[in-house]
């Protein structure tokens, strides 16, 4: 099945399902787009759901503040939406619901350059054109938080795990039996939208977890997991009476939350290059190093995102690279050879998993065309020194992604723009709001 049809099977199979959501991934990873009724919904759909292209254009909270010309400017032209081919799941929270992946296309049927999936998709072609295909799985970090707040909108832990004992953090099974209809829900879930989970581990922060995906060779399905996995936690969430947040550093005292991505690359005779050749696993992780501070602005993308960076931590500050050795930027799990891969660390759990999926296949593909050294592997803790070429802020993120030639070959002038505009007006905006320290410190 492929395009609208998979839709059209859905509903043959599943009268019950009454309307469709019909969305796309957004430059922040949410989803956004239109409900359709069941009526008409799959000829739709493949004729393209018409949707303004600022929708790209938006900032975390939703705003279009005209980031790249694109809102006011520009018109507010649509873009056409077509289905990602076999995205069309039921909603299991919602069963009358149905649920399709668009990709936005311009009306000649282009892919539109300011689409998430699209920038990806570009990355990959550029790979598949060096006779090289992705292997990839992400690892996605959280908290499980109380639906109330504290009263100056901070998160709460729920009561389930403010009386746990401290022992029963970082891989202790007592917190996951407290918290067990939440992930037997979010289990059950993921079955039926055919979203493939792995182990599930309590983390170091009080509350804090781990869902392992499993790898895939098709990077923009890989990705999607990422959003879907998002959507199910908060609804699974919901459903027990809970929530989630997958924000980079949602506690001041307790560690901040990653998306970790781990990839190899087979060639075309589906054989893992980094097991053939160790030289070559050598240059990418040479390549992601070189690239990073360019990078980091997709990996950090808010304010809150630089708080996560701690030194003498497992969030990495600096680029070390080692076998086996959390401690480190880019780490070489202990595995066979044919799955020899290397774990990009450096993404928090707020990021956009197509945009790091990109820029990190666009840094391992200039790090193998280059043949950069990535230098020796690091031994013991190698996260004590914070690395002077790596922004630790926002705006200085930014700085160097714009002017970085590799960003820009890689994702496309257009995108790298639009996505500082986005990011800088949204910074200003939230600057906008006066912070309670400010009385304390200036009143």
């Amino acid at each position: 099945m492929n395009n609208a049809s998979d839709l059209g099977a859905l509903l043959e199979a599943r009268p019950e399902i009454g309307e469709i959501d019909a969305v796309f991934v957004d430059l922040n990873g949410q989803l956004r787009g239109k409900r359709l009724p069941r009526a008409g919904a799959a000829e739709a759909l493949a004729a393209g759901i018409m949707v303004p292209q600022a929708v790209m254009a938006l900032t975390t909270a939703g705003e279009c503040l005209d980031a790249g010309g694109r809102g006011l400017s520009d018109g507010d032209p649509d873009g056409m939406g077509l289905p990602v081919a076999g995205s069309a799941t039921l909603l299991p929270w919602s069963p009358r619901t149905a649920q399709v992946l668009l990709r936005m296309h311009t009306f000649d049927g282009a892919p539109f350059g300011c689409d998430p999936r699209n920038v990806l998709d570009r990355v990959v072609k550029g790979l598949s054109g060096a006779g090289l295909r992705p292997v990839m799985a992400f690892e996605l970090e959280f908290y499980v938080i109380d639906r109330e707040r504290g009263p100056d909108g901070a998160p709460r832990l729920p009561l389930q795990l403010s009386a746990m004992p401290a022992a029963a953090r970082s891989h202790g099974t007592a917190v996951l039996d407290a918290l067990g209809p939440l992930f037997d829900t979010a289990r059950a879930y993921a079955e039926t939208m055919g979203v493939r989970l792995g182990a599930i581990g309590a983390e170091s922060g009080v509350g804090q977890f781990e869902i392992n995906l499993h790898h895939g060779a098709d990077a923009g399905h890989t990705a999607d997991e990422v959003i879907l996995l998002r959507q199910i936690l908060k609804a699974a969430a919901q459903a027990n009476g809970l929530d989630v947040t997958f924000m980079a550093k949602p506690f001041a005292d307790q560690p901040g939350n990653g998306l970790h991505l781990h990839v190899s690359l087979l060639d075309m005779d589906g054989r893992n290059v980094f097991a053939e050749d160790a030289t070559r696993l050598g240059h990418a992780i040479g390549g992601i190093a070189a690239l990073a501070p360019a990078a980091m602005a997709i990996q950090a993308p808010n304010l809150n995102s630089y708080r996560r960076f701690v030194p003498g931590t497992f969030v990495p500050v600096n680029r070390s690279w080692g076998r086996d050795n959390r401690s480190v930027a880019f780490r070489v799990p202990m595995s066979a050879p044919a799955a020899r891969r290397v774990e990009h660390r450096m993404a928090g759990g707020d990021a956009n998993p197509f945009l790091v999926a990109a820029t990190v296949l666009a840094s391992i593909a200039h790090g193998m065309e280059r043949r950069i050294d990535p230098g020796a592997a690091a031994t013991g803790n190698a996260n004590l020194l914070e690395d002077p070429e790596l922004p630790m802020d926002l705006p200085a993120a930014l700085a160097r992604f714009v002017t970085s030639a590799e960003m820009r070959r890689a994702l496309g002038d257009e995108y790298v723009d639009l996505y500082a505009d986005v990011r800088r007006k949204e910074l200003r905006a939230l600057l906008g709001f006066h912070l309670p320290k400010e009385f304390e410190w200036y009143l």
